[in-house]
């Protein structure tokens, strides 16, 4: 990203900083009508653990999101869009990437 032309690194920082905000796991919970407390016995986690992933999104690893996701029925998937309009869909399982399961559209 440091080779980025300077306006090009701004936005792009800005529209991380916007995704990150956007991104609410205790709505999506609370929209699902789930509990921390019903969360944590489905996922094996402490309720204080789903109440720190929750609070503490940008720092959270890949596994325990998905971990987390499929406590509420869900899945991970990455999703990277490219500038012709191509989309990459990569599912997780177990914390990682799953490249043989890779879905490219052309744009």
């Amino acid at each position: 990203m440091d080779k980025l032309p300077p306006k090009r690194l701004a936005r792009a920082k800005k529209n991380a900083a916007t995704l990150i905000e956007a991104i609410r796991l205790a709505e999506v919970r609370r929209a699902l009508e789930v509990t921390q407390a019903d969360l944590a016995d489905r996922t094996g986690l402490k309720q204080g653990e789903v109440s720190r992933i929750e609070n503490e999104l940008p720092n959270i690893q890949l596994k325990t999101l998905e971990r987390y996701m499929r406590g509420l029925g869900g899945t991970v998937t990455i999703v990277a869009d490219f500038p012709d309009g191509a989309r990459a869909e990569i599912p997780v399982r177990g914390g990682k990437p799953v490249k043989s399961k890779a879905i490219v559209r052309a744009g």
